[in-house]
């Protein structure tokens, strides 16, 4: 039966009186009559649609940007720990800044060849520095090396990082290291032999056949003049190595010359003589300890617009 409403008796049965109906009540599916009313098919009652889902994306937080700066090794031996920090900085000062509430930075480096830990890091409020650990497993140039840094929901950042790993400082900082010890040692047993010894000495016969011996400055002159000589009696084509090698000693004598004058000056009899060589010999082996050594490389990547999620 149906009352003036409209509303069949048997649907107003299953409301309570009095009190309007909740969601899981007016959303459930009644099957059938109840025994005594009238049949009718089943009626299921629409519940409350659901909001649409925001179409809206990331969305700016207030306008600021920030500028990813990365420091890391681009140099380095294998099998070594060492930091990658990425840190950002807000206009072109650089001074730090607290990221804004509800912007997140996601930092993930990428290098293969090697092992970083952790994975990933997301900077919130407050932070403005993601650390990692690097563990170089490969050794030469690790291919497409970088660091992509991303925003919320906005577009992602790439920072090259280029990087060459070596097993150690190489063959010049060993030779230097070698040198810084033995140079004084030889010097010292130079200055102790007689003076015939510590100069060099050239002897070379005359057209007459006769012998002249030279001493000093003047037999190192002597002998590159000789072996320079006979390499260019030689055809271009037919010369040798050590043809070669003369005429390439010769064409830079003076520098040779000047060597055998700071030789001859160190044999003098001066007690500082070992001292001054060990000296000269040290800063030149931390020179090049420093330059086959492991670089640090700071790079610096474009604004990076902060964004947060509707």
């Amino acid at each position: 039966m149906s009352n003036p409403t409209g509303t069949p008796d048997w649907i107003k049965s299953q409301l309570p009186e009095n009190k309007p109906a909740s969601p899981p009540e007016r959303g459930r599916a009644v099957s059938g009559p109840p025994a005594g009313s009238e049949g009718g098919p089943p009626i299921r009652i629409a519940s409350e649609p659901k909001p649409a889902p925001s179409l809206s994306g990331p969305r700016a937080v207030a306008g600021t940007s920030v500028i990813p700066q990365v420091s890391y090794y681009r140099k380095a031996f294998a099998q070594r720990v060492y930091p990658l920090v990425v840190r950002v900085k807000e206009g072109s000062q650089g001074a730090k800044t607290a990221l804004p509430s509800g912007s997140t930075v996601e930092v993930r480096p990428v290098l293969p060849g090697a092992i970083v830990w952790p994975e990933k890091r997301v900077l919130r409020e407050q932070e403005t520095t993601a650390r990692f650990w690097v563990l170089p497993l490969a050794l030469g140039r690790l291919p497409d090396g970088h660091v992509n840094i991303q925003s919320g929901d906005g577009p992602s950042q790439r920072i090259d990082l280029p990087m060459r790993i070596k097993t150690g400082r190489g063959w010049l900082f060993r030779l230097c290291v070698w040198l810084t010890i033995l140079l004084p040692i030889g010097f010292f047993v130079l200055r102790s032999l007689p003076v015939d010894y510590q100069r060099l000495r050239y002897t070379v016969h005359d057209e007459e056949g006769w012998p002249m011996t030279h001493h000093g400055r003047f037999a190192l002159e002597k002998w590159l003049e000789k072996n320079y000589n006979q390499a260019q009696d030689v055809a271009a084509n037919e010369r040798s190595v050590h043809n070669w090698l003369a005429i390439l000693l010769y064409q830079s004598r003076e520098v040779l010359l000047s060597a055998y004058d700071g030789y001859e000056m160190l044999l003098q009899d001066n007690m500082l003589t070992e001292p001054a060589v060990l000296a000269i010999m040290l800063a030149i082996t931390l020179l090049v300890g420093w330059w086959t050594g492991p670089k640090l490389r700071t790079r610096t990547g474009e604004p990076l617009m902060l964004t947060g999620t509707s």
